[in-house]
């Protein structure tokens, strides 16, 4: 796979990433929590998208942004805890 078809799958990726929070967001969360995730979700994207555009970012560094930014989504909408 070359450069620019592994950038488009990321970038493919990452959108349907957008989309699915957008979802959570409005179906999932409670409105205590909603405001905690939906900036969240706006960190992450930006810290994806940064490495995305990067000269430097290599593929490894932005599906290890996505893990982390699965994992960490997941961890605040099945938390007990008030945000």
């Amino acid at each position: 796979m070359d450069n620019k078809e592994l950038e488009s799958r990321l970038n493919q990726l990452t959108g349907n990433v957008m989309g699915l929070q957008t979802l959570l967001l409005s179906v999932i969360a409670t409105s205590g929590k909603r405001v905690n995730i939906a900036n969240h979700f706006k960190e992450e994207a930006l810290r994806t998208m940064a490495t995305l555009n990067a000269e430097s970012g290599l593929p490894d560094e932005v599906l290890g942004n996505l893990e982390r930014w699965y994992a960490t989504t997941l961890e605040m909408l099945i938390s007990d805890e008030e945000l």
